[in-house]
């Protein structure tokens, strides 16, 4: 079993926070009327993301959902939560 270092918890804590902020984001998102990229973009750098990670984050979720279910009142499905993480990895890894 490989040893989980201080450097790895970080990165693992750094991916919650970043997979509950992206669900307060999401959930965000339903209560508005349209879609508001340059505000979701500015949630993701509050969040700790550079502007271009925010940017490919928002982008990807907008790709990979579509504004109307970003904006929708439906809670995410665990396969949801899934890939906006994967998303965000992708982002937070180029």
């Amino acid at each position: 079993m490989a040893e989980t270092t201080p450097a790895t918890l970080t990165y693992i804590r750094r991916g919650m926070a970043m997979l509950v902020g992206s669900l307060a984001l999401v959930a965000g998102l339903a209560a508005c009327t349209t879609f508001d990229r340059e505000g979701s973009i500015q949630e993701f750098v509050d969040l700790g993301l550079t502007e271009a990670q925010a940017t490919c984050a928002v982008d990807g979720m907008v790709e990979e959902f579509g504004e109307d279910k970003l904006q929708s009142d439906d809670d995410p499905t665990p396969e949801d939560e899934a890939k906006i993480l994967e998303i965000i990895s992708n982002c937070t890894n180029a």
